[in-house]
């Protein structure tokens, strides 16, 4: 797919920061690396369904996000939890967001998204 796999930082020829990552035989990250100047690595692993849609994403083998869609052939994502946050989505017949947790969203009659006020 012409992605980068890798990609290194330095500053002064010091190295800083590099990341690498393996990919699926459809171009999906299924394993991301990223190295700190005098630290350990982390590792991600990204975790999919049938179909191609994200269901977890692993770090250092704890689970830090997980998602759960519709039964709608795209599959609209219904609920995501991220770091132990869980929020539920709602969406319009038209697939706008209407709620994400407590958050409401407003579409003018074109479908846009009309700007967030906070209360």
């Amino acid at each position: 797919y012409g992605e980068a796999d890798t990609e290194s930082f330095s500053a002064d020829g010091t190295g800083l920061f590099s990341w690498s990552v393996l990919r699926d035989k459809n171009g999906r990250i299924t394993q991301k690396t990223e190295s700190y100047a005098g630290g350990t690595a982390s590792v991600y692993e990204y975790d999919y369904d049938a179909v191609g849609r994200l269901l977890s994403v692993t770090k250092d083998g704890a689970v830090g996000e997980t998602y759960q869609y519709d039964t709608r052939p795209y599959g609209t994502r219904t609920y995501q939890e991220i770091n132990g946050v869980g929020r539920l989505l709602s969406y319009s017949d038209e697939d706008h967001l209407l709620t994400a947790g407590g958050t409401a969203y407003q579409h003018d009659a074109d479908g846009f998204l009309l700007p967030y006020l906070a209360a």
